[in-house]
């Protein structure tokens, strides 16, 4: 709210005076004369081309991820495990207490 009025945002594409075409997020606030009258608006833009970008990479990969059927572990730079994919279910020691696998024993563990 920006002086008891709701602002907006949204994302849309625009295009550069050079003709590119860029991602970006426009803000709009509109403005009042002293009666509370919508007088016009104020519209703010900012590019988001890369973090637009950086999100798609993201989905990507987690796809990647999730799909993968080879064994992956990844970890932090102590050798400790933060994650694995859905195919480490067969390398991984079942649960003594329930006898499942589960790659979430092996989160935490560290590597060797």
């Amino acid at each position: 709210m920006a002086g008891g009025h709701q602002t907006h945002r949204l994302t849309t594409k625009r295009r550069r005076k050079d003709g590119s075409v860029i991602d970006v997020e426009a803000t709009i606030f509109p403005t009042h004369d002293d009666g509370g009258l919508h007088t016009g608006s104020w519209v703010f833009y900012r590019d988001i081309t890369n973090e637009v970008e950086q999100n798609r990479l993201i989905n990507l990969y987690r796809q990647v991820w999730q799909s993968a059927d080879v064994s992956v572990g990844l970890t932090d730079n102590q050798g400790e495990m933060i994650d694995c994919t859905p195919a480490s279910e067969k390398n991984v020691q079942p649960n003594a207490q329930t006898d499942n696998w589960s790659t979430s024993i092996a989160i935490g563990r560290l590597n060797g």
